[in-house]
């Protein structure tokens, strides 16, 4: 586990960390960039809106089974929040003026990562991202 400080000077730092500890996974380029997507997406949004004032922490965990998974766990004691919870729709055919604001991010993370799972725990935040590895 790695804890960082919840801004976005801390992003580039946060996805290196994961990128490096995922480096022997056996996934294609494609599906690497497309976890990153997912990963920064979750970041940004702890990021921008679990902490209603500075100062707040990000803890990372990765977890890797050669050949199988790639889970990654990303910790915050910002407020509750389930992603999974937000039922979005996405019309991209639709022009950038037709389109609600927000919520692009979750849709990023529902798209290119394979399971997401959030919890609630002692005032903590407890989102997994987990990619498999076929």
């Amino acid at each position: 586990m790695t804890v960082f400080d919840a801004k976005l000077s801390s992003l580039h730092a946060m996805v290196e960390f994961v990128r490096k500890e995922i480096s022997k996974a056996k996934l294609p380029l494609k599906e690497k960039r497309q976890l990153e997507i997912g990963l920064e997406e979750a970041l940004v949004n702890i990021i921008r809106y679990a902490y209603p004032k500075p100062g707040g922490k990000i803890e990372l965990r990765v977890h890797l089974i050669p050949g199988k998974i790639i889970e990654i766990q990303i910790r915050d004691q910002g407020m509750a929040f389930n992603p999974l919870e937000k039922e979005i729709t996405l019309d991209k055919d639709a022009p950038l003026e037709k389109r609600e604001v927000g919520g692009l991010g979750i849709c990023f993370m529902k798209e290119f990562i394979d399971a997401i799972d959030y919890k609630r725990e002692e005032n903590s935040n407890l989102l997994i991202l987990k990619k498999l590895i076929l």
